[in-house]
């Protein structure tokens, strides 16, 4: 399937299944307009198009990731006073240990032991 497919197939899932995005909390409002498909593990990276894969994100925030690790592209969110989605990505990033490839898996679980403890210091250091 071409990357046009798979928007048009998937977008309407992730809209209703995320409903915001996974980096800034941004509401969807099951609005089709500046939302894109952001690739969890980049598929410069080999993540595939699969919908566990996929979750929902605005374009300025998935144009500014990249293909920046997810906890890193999170963290650095919350260290420019932003409010990363926190919640959703730890969804988005168990359902991806579950559901997706074995190199999607991997990546996921080591993207949740770097949030983890990324949230265990800022606890610690009492900046929450």
């Amino acid at each position: 399937m071409i990357y046009w497919e798979v928007m048009r197939d998937c977008l309407p899932i992730l809209l209703d299944r995320d409903k915001a995005c996974v980096w800034c909390g941004r509401e969807a409002n099951g609005k089709f307009g500046g939302w894109t498909m952001e690739h969890i593990l980049p598929s410069s990276r080999g993540g595939t198009s699969g919908i566990a894969n996929l979750a929902l994100a605005c374009s300025s925030c998935n144009s500014t990731r990249k293909s920046h690790p997810a906890a890193d592209y999170a963290i650095k969110i919350a260290r420019r006073n932003g409010e990363p989605n926190f919640i959703l990505l730890f969804t988005v990033l168990e359902r991806l240990v579950q559901e997706g490839t074995a190199k999607e898996q991997e990546y996921a679980t080591k993207q949740l032991k770097r949030l983890k403890d990324w949230s265990e210091q800022y606890e610690r250091w009492g900046m929450c």
